[in-house]
């Protein structure tokens, strides 16, 4: 069972290395760059969210466009990370 979660893991790092190399390869080092560092600056922004706590989270949640609603703070909490 180690063996496999051994190979299972190195084949997938594998290919996402290969995946984001093909990617960098087809539209540029710069847009990839700036993709990579959006995608953590939304790790983050919902990160804030967490923390804001679990009622609040329930809030957005049972709100009648809560998944939009929960996306944008992601988004927006970003936004705020981002200028800092």
């Amino acid at each position: 069972a180690m063996l496999g979660l051994l190979v299972t893991g190195f084949v997938s790092r594998r290919q996402e290395y290969d995946a984001d190399r093909y990617a960098a390869e087809l539209i540029g080092g710069d847009p990839f760059a700036a993709t990579l560092r959006r995608i953590h600056e939304l790790a983050l922004g919902q990160g804030e969210i967490r923390q804001r706590g679990l009622s609040y989270l329930l809030t957005l949640a049972t709100a009648a466009d809560g998944l939009e609603d929960f996306a944008a703070e992601i988004v927006a909490a970003a936004d705020v990370l981002a200028e800092r």
